[in-house]
């Protein structure tokens, strides 16, 4: 990140390394090896990052140093991957692809139902 962290999505939550150690954070209301702790894609973006889980997506915010639910994108819909394009942040997860701008979440692309233009 811009701090110099590396960040690693595990199969038991998110890890920083910092060249001396690694510290943990998990779903607070998951069990280690829970759907929740089990990360499949991550996306950096100014002070948070997004953290996409078999069980929804979730924010780390660096200022307050804590992993929570997303407060835009609260289906707790397996992510698939982020991806940002312009200042937008692109959700796919197993019922569509989502659009996050603004603090507003939009499914632009349901399962077998054409995109939006």
């Amino acid at each position: 990140d811009e701090k110099g962290f590396m960040w690693f999505a595990t199969r038991e939550g998110l890890n920083r390394y910092d060249s001396y150690q690694i510290k943990n954070y998990y779903i607070e209301d998951s069990k280690l090896g829970g759907s929740a702790n089990r990360i499949s894609s991550l996306l950096c973006d100014r002070d948070s990052i997004y953290v996409g889980t078999d069980n929804g997506l979730y924010v780390y915010n660096q200022k307050t140093d804590q992993l929570t639910e997303s407060a835009v994108l609260k289906d707790r819909i397996p992510v698939l991957f982020l991806f940002k394009n312009n200042g937008i942040i692109f959700v796919g997860t197993t019922a569509g692809l989502y659009k996050i701008a603004k603090d507003k979440a939009e499914l632009i692309s349901a399962k077998n139902i054409p995109a939006k233009a």
